[in-house]
C-alpha cells in the first residue's frame, strides 16, 4: 500500500474529536519529516515525547498519535536502552 493510500486510509477511519487532534499534528509536523532531507537535523521522540509537546494546545490520544505516525511513514527505531523511539528529521530553519 502506498504511503498516500495509508494516509487516505487512516483519515476515513476518524472520528469527530479525532479529527481535531489530527489538525494539531499535522501543524506539529508541518517542519518534520520521516526520512532524511537536506538542511534537516534527526530528533527522535517517543509517542508520550509528542503528546507531552502538544498537550498545551489537547491532549492527544495514544493510540492515534501512533495510527498517525504509521499513517505518515514514520518508523520506530531502537534506542541504545532497549526501547524504541520514532525517527524524525526536523528542519529548525522552519520551526
Amino acid at each position: 500500500m502506498s504511503e498516500i493510500d495509508k494516509v487516505n486510509q487512516f483519515l476515513s477511519e476518524l472520528k469527530g474529536g479525532d479529527k481535531d487532534q489530527v489538525e494539531l499534528l499535522d501543524a506539529y509536523f508541518a517542519s518534520r519529516s520521516p526520512k532524511p532531507e537536506k538542511g534537516y537535523i534527526q530528533e527522535n521522540r517517543t509517542t508520550q515525547d509528542i503528546i507531552d509537546d502538544m498537550n498545551p494546545m489537547m491532549p492527544l490520544s495514544m493510540q492515534l498519535v501512533v495510527k498517525y505516525m504509521f499513517a505518515h511513514g514514520y518508523s520506530p527505531v531502537p534506542t541504545g536502552g532497549g526501547t524504541v523511539t520514532w525517527a524524525i528529521w526536523h528542519n529548525l530553519d522552519i520551526g
